[in-house]
């Protein structure tokens, strides 16, 4: 055999020896079986704010205003303050759930931080 060729052998060798050639599959990490949980954080405005509907007499005295974001809803809002979509309507007169727009003040009851 010559020189060249038992130098292609080893190099071919060393290059199959490197290589992973099992036939099992990797083992897959499992992912967390639950998302992390955060306490969401409202927080109040000066008591000089004006709300959505001033004239609401429904508003409850404990409930804190709060200036609507962009992409809030009140499903979420009502979501993150233990509430109803409902609840909050009632007692912020509103009459359609879809009628929620970026700076408007509208009233939530306080999040209690567990």
């Amino acid at each position: 055999m010559r020189s060249p060729d038992i130098l292609r052998l080893i190099v071919l060798a060393a290059v199959l020896a490197g290589c992973n050639l099992t036939t099992a599959p990797p083992t897959p990490t499992l992912a967390p079986t639950q998302p992390p949980t955060f306490a969401p954080i409202i927080t109040p405005l000066p008591v000089d704010v004006t709300p959505i509907n001033p004239d609401c007499p429904q508003t409850p005295n404990n409930w804190i205003p709060y200036t609507v974001e962009e992409g809030d809803n009140l499903s979420t809002l009502a979501e993150q303050t233990g509430s109803t979509v409902t609840e909050l309507m009632a007692n912020n007169c509103l009459e359609n759930p879809d009628q929620l727009f970026a700076g408007f003040v509208i009233y939530l009851p306080p999040v209690i931080s567990p």
